[in-house]
């Protein structure tokens, strides 16, 4: 995999796992059920069009930018 730096600073990072913490929950959790106390993964990768492209070409096959790659994880893959 590839990696490359990023400064993003503590509470962009800090607001960007709160905000997409919020998502999941409203989205696996729409009642409001207060005794939902499910857990969950999120992994978020901010990174340039050269790096997505290169994901992209590895994983899909398609040599061209692209705004969102998902994948599944595997929760048995997990070592648990």
């Amino acid at each position: 995999v590839l990696e490359e730096d990023f400064d993003a600073g503590e509470d962009m990072v800090s607001n960007v796992r709160d905000s997409a913490y919020a998502l999941l929950v409203a989205a696996l959790n729409p009642e409001s059920d207060p005794s939902w106390d499910e857990e969950i993964e999120l992994s978020i990768v901010l990174c340039s069009d050269d790096h997505i492209q290169a994901l992209n070409r590895q994983w899909r096959g398609k040599d061209a930018p692209t705004d969102v790659l998902s994948f599944v994880q595997d929760s048995s893959d997990s070592g648990s």
